[in-house]
């Protein structure tokens, strides 16, 4: 039994193990997508966790058409919020005594921007605007000099034997959801609360720099968690980002190519990853077979996401049934990600709901193949890549009424043809070549 879901998007690779992944991912919405996002279908729980639903929101919006779904749901978020505007960690609320925890109070922001991207949906920011206003306002009344309190949950279930701090979470969050708030107020026309709410951000990164990092450029707590919420919000200068990248490869690696992440940190792992140009480490992680991975799940049966990775092992059985859910759709945030870089499918915030489509595939040789597609308001939008011999062959399609922007995995102009011919213009970003285009169908040869 679940809500009536339009399938949206399409993830297909050369590896069966990662397409069981995938498919697990969607399986996982599917249960739990039943008029709320509830954390897990089976057990005598199903409640509408604001924090699972906050990070799976982007692989949501990928995988399925949920924007009716969301706008339903926040309104239960908006009428679960306190009157001082904290946020609850369920919605609709059968309890209130965790509200205002970091990452779980922050879906009151990232979820209708989330679905406002994915779709263009601008009601859904007209909707939430007020509710996202009183949360970001109460942080801000709440914190001591712009650095958040400690709040329940932290990292959830992180397997690192170094906690990460909830203030340092609350804090990150507080800088993400501030500036999301200034780019709402903007889209809707409130120039002056989108300056505040924007220099806001800017005065509680700054924070965040003062309370967690050290004279040398580092993390105070250097745990994955730490780098990755550091560097997936625009929190560092860049000097720091550079340092803090360098320190969270030589953690993964340290670990045995392994995440050591827990709800919150694996959400954004592979993300800010490729943000800070160590894809190769993100897809580390991602073919990773031991424990803890999403292929040691699968390789132990797994047809859904998992609570744990070691919910149940074909060694020894059954994990704690204390808390031990088999149906938990928290650690597919991971599909989001492969949809954008894996596949090479994303929108922007400029141009919402697919009028402009960025392809940005990342390709792995170790994968062979992947074929994605993403059904958009404007039309269904692909992108295909494969690898014969040396050359790769990348297939992209932007619908009708839209536009592209390419981000070719090279630097060079003169390694690359497209459509047969040489590249008619490129400019290079960031080391790579990144071409505008109408809409229409191109393949390039690398």
């Amino acid at each position: 039994m679940h809500s009536d879901l339009e399938v949206t998007g399409e993830f297909e690779c050369g590896s069966e193990k990662v397409n069981r992944l995938y498919s697990n991912v969607c399986w996982g919405q599917r249960d739990n997508f039943f008029e709320i996002p509830t954390d897990c279908p089976q057990r005598d729980e199903r409640l509408g966790w604001t924090g699972d639903a906050h990070v799976f929101v982007g692989a949501a919006s990928f995988n399925m058409n949920v924007s009716a779904f969301f706008h339903k749901w926040m309104r239960d978020v908006r009428d679960a919020q306190l009157p001082d505007g904290s946020v609850t960690c369920i919605a609709p609320a059968l309890f209130t005594n965790a509200a205002g925890a970091a990452v779980w109070a922050d879906a009151a922001v990232g979820c209708p921007w989330t679905i406002y991207r994915r779709f263009g949906d601008r009601m859904i920011l007209e909707e939430c605007y007020d509710s996202m206003k009183k949360w970001v306002d109460f942080q801000e009344k709440t914190s001591n000099a712009l650095v958040r309190p400690d709040t329940p949950f932290g990292d959830w279930l992180a397997l690192s034997s170094v906690s990460t701090p909830s203030a340092l979470i609350g804090t990150a969050m507080f800088a993400y959801t501030a500036r999301t708030l200034g780019k709402a107020a903007a889209v809707l026309g409130k120039k002056e609360e989108a300056a505040h709410y924007t220099a806001l951000s800017a005065k509680v990164a700054e924070a965040f720099r003062r309370e967690f990092i050290e004279a040398d450029g580092l993390l105070k707590i250097k745990t994955q968690t730490a780098c990755v919420l550091a560097l997936q919000f625009d929190l560092l200068d860049e000097e720091q980002k550079k340092k803090q990248t360098g320190l969270l490869v030589s953690l993964i690696r340290e670990n045995g190519n392994k995440l050591n992440t827990g709800f919150v940190g694996t959400a954004w792992l592979t993300q800010a990853l490729t943000r800070s140009g160590r894809t190769d480490v993100a897809y580390d992680l991602l073919l990773q077979e031991e424990y803890p991975s999403w292929l040691f799940s699968v390789n132990q049966g797994a047809t859904t996401i998992w609570e744990r990775w070691n919910s149940y092992t074909i060694k020894d059985g059954f994990g704690d049934v204390n808390m031990n859910s088999f149906n938990h759709y928290a650690y597919g945030a991971v599909a989001e990600w492969m949809a954008a870089t894996v596949g090479g499918i994303d929108l922007t915030e400029e141009s919402p709901g697919g009028k402009e489509i960025v392809f940005a595939a990342e390709p792995d040789r170790r994968l062979g193949h992947v074929r994605t597609a993403l059904q958009t308001p404007y039309g269904k939008v692909e992108s295909a890549w494969r690898y014969e011999g040396d050359l790769l062959y990348w297939r992209v399609a932007a619908p009708a009424n839209t536009r592209a922007k390419v981000i070719l995995p090279c630097g060079d102009p003169g390694a690359v043809k497209m459509n047969g011919a040489p590249l008619p213009h490129s400019v290079t970003e960031n080391g790579k070549l990144t071409l505008r285009l109408e809409n229409g169908t191109y393949e390039f040869v690398i």
